[in-house]
């Protein structure tokens, strides 16, 4: 029985009592509204970090409603699940980490089959259960580990800037670089691998992740990943150390569309989503600097900002794109964009003329010719192009939207995450369906380092999460991460023996 889902959106009647509401009917973390732990926002209850779920359950909800809404009722959307609550700030952060989490798990069961294998093996519809890849069913690839250590990296600058300047005033994207390359580095030493950076032996060890045992596997890493890190080398916009636009930059950005909405509460959507934008760029850059590479990621990262804003997923879109307009060699990347709206408009045409019981085929066949159009996805603005078109076209029903981007013979876990991102950023953890939620590998682990991220700025919290996430290391033996114009020094980086270039610009 579908069932009303209340749109938590930025406020306008922010002291309104009849927008004032519980959730303790939910059985799930309460969350007060979007600015909780914000600098000159309300005074926030004091919560552990553990705290059940069913004493935070009974938190006081604000429901905000649109800016442009003249009425106290919240946007309502119908989803397919049993309970009606709000989707707080807080949901839409696990959401996404989990959603992307569910979607490479899935999409690693098929990632090396071709569509007829697909078929052969599980039917036109293609793959919707995980099954055992690795050691245990429900396991994602480097995608998901990536994006853990992309949230370890900007978690551990932030809490270092904050020592130094609570309001961040000073804090520009490149300040996360040392803190993102060093945990890269952890990444890196997880598969175990050594790079040639004089920090890797010094930073290898330290932090929560390094801790768990899970993650201390091969699980696929890509090649330009692995060797860009491994090279000591941190690339950036203006410092080219590779031709390579693979997906591995865009794959594990996501964090970069959250933090911006707990660390830096003060700035205007545009302004978190401008950053989340930055962020995304600079993220991607350190191992992938085609442009294609990096743009991208700045754009899915910017997307899931303005979907914390409020945003529809087509609002975000159309808000994200004169962001990436400004950027020069933009053009494969807003290519992707447009067609991935256009197709999705196409989409919804010919599928509403659709009818009988093969109706379920019928789109599916409908996606694959789409798919044809937009690549495979082993490229970052063709992974961005596929997750934006399945992420438009499956309504309101995550596990259509990713089923759609993990069964089509290309670079499925990494479409899978990205999809999973963004759907579970829409709509939260709650509309992910419980076979995958609840079976994924390390889900607890996910939720905390989402817990992590939207309350970066609680001053109960700060000395344990110092713990978890060390401090970058900005200056070593005489080498600073920045200089002058060119932003980062780094080694000369070297093509791997034997590299084909044409290989090496289109790896992950």
């Amino acid at each position: 029985m579908a069932v009303q889902i209340l749109y938590s959106l930025p406020a306008v009647f922010e002291n309104c009592v009849a927008c004032q509401l519980t959730v303790s009917e939910l059985k799930c973390r309460g969350a007060p509204d979007d600015r909780y732990f914000y600098k000159g926002s309300r005074e926030a209850p004091k919560l552990s970090r553990l705290s059940s779920r069913r004493s935070r359950a009974s938190s006081p909800v604000l429901l905000r409603t649109h800016r442009n809404c003249s009425s106290h009722q919240p946007r309502r959307v119908t989803l397919n699940c049993r309970m009606e609550r709000t989707l707080s700030a807080e949901d839409r952060f696990a959401g996404c980490l989990i959603g992307g989490a569910c979607g490479d798990a899935l999409g690693c069961v098929v990632e090396e089959l071709q569509r007829p294998q697909i078929v052969e093996k599980y039917g036109e519809l293609g793959v919707r259960a995980f099954e055992k890849i690795y050691d245990y069913p429900g396991e994602f690839t480097d995608d998901t580990q990536m994006t853990l250590f992309t949230a370890e990296g900007l978690l551990s600058t932030i809490l270092c800037k904050l020592k130094a300047d609570e309001s961040l005033a000073t804090f520009r994207a490149e300040d996360v670089v040392p803190g993102l390359h060093q945990s890269y580095l952890r990444w890196l030493a997880s598969q175990n691998e050594v790079s040639q950076s004089p920090l890797f032996k010094e930073v290898k060890n330290l932090g929560m992740l390094m801790t768990q045992d899970k993650l201390q596997h091969r699980r696929g890493p890509g090649q330009t990943c692995r060797m860009a890190i491994k090279s000591g080398a941190v690339g950036s916009s203006k410092n080219k150390i590779n031709d390579s636009k693979g997906c591995g930059g865009i794959m594990r950005v996501a964090p970069c569309g959250l933090i911006v909405h707990s660390a830096f509460a003060s700035l205007t959507s545009e302004e978190k989503a401008e950053l989340a934008f930055k962020l995304g760029n600079v993220a991607a850059a350190i191992t992938h600097t085609h442009p294609s590479g990096w743009l991208p990621s700045g754009c899915q990262a910017a997307i899931i900002s303005w979907i914390l804003s409020g945003e529809s997923l087509e609002e975000a879109i159309e808000r994200t794109v004169p962001l990436l307009e400004k950027e020069p060699h933009n053009e494969e990347t807003m290519t992707k964009i447009r067609l991935a709206q256009q197709l999705g408009r196409e989409f919804v045409e010919t599928s509403q003329k659709g009818d009988g019981d093969d109706l379920a085929l019928q789109k599916q066949t409908l996606v694959l010719r789409h798919m044809d159009v937009l690549g495979r996805g082993f490229v970052g603005e063709e992974a961005l192009g596929i997750t934006l078109y399945c992420a438009l076209i499956c309504g309101e029903d995550i596990e259509t939207g990713i089923c759609y981007s993990v069964n089509h013979g290309g670079d499925s876990d990494s479409t899978g995450a990205m999809t999973g991102n963004i759907l579970g950023a829409l709509f939260g953890e709650a509309a992910i369906p419980a076979k995958w939620k609840d079976n994924v590998v390390l889900g607890d682990l996910i939720r905390e380092i989402s817990d992590d991220l939207f309350r970066v700025r609680d001053p109960d919290r700060q000395q344990e999460l110092a713990v978890k996430y060390p401090p970058p290391i900005v200056i070593h033996k005489g080498e600073e991460y920045y200089n002058n114009e060119a932003n980062l020094v780094t080694p000369p980086f070297k093509m791997p023996p034997g590299a084909m270039f044409f290989d090496w610009a289109n790896s992950v």
